[in-house]
């Protein structure tokens, strides 16, 4: 804990602007969802404490806690963290709701013991929006949306030292996209990403003991060139068009110019005294 509380960053591991890992300001980056991630709820999913994910055999927005190549990761990070200077060892992750599509519900989950059943972390619809911990690690979760839209939170960590101070980070926004149409309409996104190809390590969201003190950058990412419609197949030159009468005309021409030329030798002399030319 830095002094009088946390310090939050997110660290952005998916090289899609910058080459590296970088450490973001959470209010300036937007997690993009796809419609790649939607996924009917199954039996596995069919407990009550899931309900928020809608009627069975509906689909949600599903967001694995295994990595998926082609789906976004985030995750939180605590491993910064010393928990023995909190009480109980514990700090929490809190995601105040600030914006949600209308009806929608959200939360979060982990694989039970032994890949048995699931342990439900958030659940918007039992107004659960706090994720406990106890100790410093490196969490990916199960994230769920059951509606298309944009989702932003509140998100900040609290925590109680041991000497009875109260520790929380400063409050930043925490924004998902979701759906693919949501996202053609986000104007965050930026040039040239496309709608797959997801983060091999994708955000996590982890504070840090000692606040940041470099301002967080985005540089803008060059603009894809187009590439050609039939790959392989040379593209055929632009602005001016290749045309066979360019091979055709010279040797009309020069055939033209000959015949001219024998007539005008096999009768030079008649030509010289009808026009009167002298030369």
């Amino acid at each position: 804990p830095a002094e009088g509380g946390f310090a939050t960053v997110l660290r952005d591991d998916t090289a899609q602007v910058d080459k590296k890992s970088v450490d973001r300001k959470l209010d300036d980056v937007v997690l993009g969802v796809h419609d790649n991630a939607l996924t009917p709820r199954n039996k596995k999913l069919a407990g009550k404490e899931f309900d928020f994910l809608g009627k069975p055999g509906e689909r949600f927005y599903h967001l694995p806690q295994t990595q998926d190549q082609n789906i976004i990761w985030p995750g939180y990070n605590t491993q910064d963290l010393d928990y023995s200077l909190t009480k109980d060892n514990a700090v929490n992750l809190n995601l105040k709701p600030t914006s949600t599509p209308d009806g929608a519900e959200w939360g979060a989950f982990i694989d039970g013991t032994h890949g048995k059943g699931f342990s439900v972390l958030a659940n918007s619809a039992a107004k659960d929006y706090t994720i406990e911990t106890d100790f410093p690690a490196h969490t990916h979760t199960h994230w769920a949306f059951s509606k298309p839209g944009l989702y932003t939170f509140e998100a900040t960590y609290t925590a109680t030292g041991t000497d009875g101070k109260e520790l929380k980070s400063a409050p930043q926004t925490l924004t998902f996209a979701v759906g693919d149409k949501t996202l053609d309409s986000c104007s965050f996104r930026a040039p040239g990403t496309s709608g797959s190809g997801e983060p091999s390590e994708s955000p996590t969201d982890r504070p840090s003991a000692e606040p940041s003190q470099k301002p967080s950058t985005q540089p803008s990412t060059p603009d894809t060139p187009d590439k050609p419609a039939h790959p392989g197949r040379p593209e055929e030159p632009t602005g001016s068009s290749f045309s066979p009468w360019s091979l055709v005309l010279p040797a009309v021409l020069v055939v033209v110019f000959k015949a001219f030329y024998n007539f005008f030798r096999d009768n030079e002399d008649l030509i010289r005294k009808r026009f009167g030319l002298n030369f």
